[in-house]
């Protein structure tokens, strides 16, 4: 049965109407009658009528303005207008909002029911098109490169698809917008969105699932651009979660199922997120999107901004490295989350921190939480707030860094004649050795066991300068054990040997008494 909504501000002509014609008899249904346009329209959505019949003339809004409105926005629905005679030059301007038939109201009871058995003729040959190309569709999606010989039937429909979409772009659509009661009526209202968002162009659409629609683009023209912002446009729709995914324009309609593939596998191997409430468009293989070196250039630069405690930049890095990795494999992207992680704790070791209580997680928590993510969004976000706790850290420690090197300094001037070692020193001042030792060259631009040798021999100098020691003696007072390791660290920071310094040492003394 074919469903149908009447309009018409005249209540006995509803009433003559709903009464006499002998719908079921028919083939229809006859779900609703309004005595307006606008109250007809608002229930469209709802009874999702296959015909509506409407009177040219009514209050609030007439049959041509409803006419016009249901073509724009329900193309599918055919239309039958009821005019008087003096009306009917008026009723020619409907063809431009495809009314598919015009009835005499003076002639209604008879006219009409003809009109509905031509009409059902139209719906019943529509609704067996739709299904054929429905049908071409799905077996263009699986079979296209491999397809047997044709049977008679599907050769006209196979050769409008050649003609139609010689060219042409695959778009797969995840998840769903508005509601309904059964999977007919959420199939149904999404396929009407999508035409509707697509407009003019040449599409068709495939439910594979509720979840999941393939759009076949026509794309003889170059309009990628263009295509992009339709697709846009319906993921800026109100409700619902989409992901669009469009594909390579291909060439020839035996590439479909090629292109399909190409999708599904994409969609398999790559982190997407169809649960974001941002907008989620997803193009295969287009320059639109950063290489990979370009995505690792980013996580340094993300790193070098942490440890300079530079909070704006590494937002805006963020920013960057969660737009850029949208089209990377699913391993990719938690990789390079892995990598930020790891250089967080590396972080808070050399600073000697718990990194549990500055990423606040453990270390099997946090990896657990980037391998079972399943939002981009989600998971940047939180390697985000880790990174700024580390910077954040960095910058309320650098006032301490001055005071660290002043401590660091005056123990090794007390200590430097011991045999120190760097946790040594870094237990004496209470930071992590790796710590220490970055902090201490970063601030005074020398290694820190370079200042303690030196300060070593300068100090054994003093001893040769007096000349009562031996130079194991000497050795032994500067902290250094073995005699011929001392020798080579002498020569290293005064440039000569110790027998040489000591000659040297006599040879003018002599000249003195000379």
């Amino acid at each position: 049965m074919w469903k149908v909504l009447l309009a018409d501000d005249e209540p006995f002509v509803r009433e003559g109407l709903r009464e006499l014609i002998p719908w079921e008899k028919l083939g229809y249904i006859l779900e609703g009658w309004y005595k307006n346009g606008k109250e007809l329209l608002d229930h469209i959505p709802e009874l999702q009528p296959d015909l509506v019949i409407l009177d040219i003339r009514m209050p609030i809004m007439d049959g041509l303005e409803a006419a016009k409105r249901i073509s724009e926005e329900w193309p599918e629905i055919a239309v039958i207008l009821l005019t008087a005679y003096s009306e009917f030059q008026y009723a020619k301007r409907a063809i431009d909002y495809q009314v598919k038939s015009y009835v005499m109201k003076r002639n209604v009871l008879e006219e009409l029911p003809e009109a509905l058995l031509k009409m059902r003729e139209y719906l019943e040959q529509t609704h067996e098109n739709k299904n054929e190309e429905k049908d071409m569709l799905r077996l263009l999606l699986y079979e296209s490169e491999y397809l047997d010989p044709l049977e008679e039937s599907k050769k006209s429909v196979y050769r409008w698809f050649e003609e139609q979409f010689s060219s042409f772009c695959l778009i797969v659509i995840k998840g769903h917008l508005g509601e309904g009661e059964n999977r007919e009526a959420l199939i149904e209202q999404m396929e009407e969105k999508i035409q509707k968002t697509f407009g003019d162009w040449m599409i068709r659409i495939l439910a594979v699932s509720v979840m999941e629609y393939v759009v076949l683009v026509s794309m003889k023209e170059n309009k990628e651009v263009e295509l992009r912002s339709v697709c846009h446009n319906l993921l800026d729709g109100e409700g619902g979660n989409l992901m669009v995914t469009i594909g390579r324009i291909y060439e020839g309609i035996d590439k479909v199922s090629s292109a399909y593939s190409e999708v599904v596998n994409y969609l398999c191997t790559h982190f997407l997120d169809c649960n974001e409430k941002e907008l989620n468009l997803v193009l295969i293989d287009r320059e639109a999107h950063l290489s990979r070196e370009e995505i690792v250039a980013i996580i340094s630069r993300m790193i070098a901004s942490m440890e300079q405690g530079d909070q704006e930049k590494l937002v805006r890095e963020t920013t960057d490295f969660a737009a850029g990795i949208r089209n990377f494999s699913d391993i990719q992207i938690r990789r390079g989350c892995l990598m930020i992680l790891t250089e967080c704790r590396r972080i808070c070791r050399e600073f000697g921190w718990k990194d549990e209580e500055i990423l606040d997680v453990e270390t099997e928590e946090g990896d657990a939480r980037i391998f079972r993510s399943s939002s981009i969004s989600a998971l940047v976000d939180w390697l985000n707030s880790c990174m700024l706790s580390v910077a954040e850290k960095i910058n309320s420690g650098r006032k301490n860094e001055e005071d660290l090197v002043s401590r660091v300094d005056a123990f090794v001037e007390k200590n430097y004649t011991r045999k120190l070692t760097l946790d040594d020193v870094a237990d004496a001042v209470y930071v992590n050795r790796s710590y220490l030792s970055r902090i201490y060259k970063q601030k005074t631009g020398e290694n820190l066991f370079n200042v303690i040798n030196r300060r070593k021999m300068e100090e054994a100098k003093r001893y040769m300068s007096e000349g009562k020691k031996k130079i194991w003696e000497i050795a032994e007072l500067v902290g250094v054990e073995d005699t011929a390791y001392f020798s080579k660290m002498f020569k290293r920071y005064t440039g000569h040997a110790p027998r040489e310094y000591e000659r040297t040492l006599q040879d003018q003394e002599e000249e003195v008494w000379k």
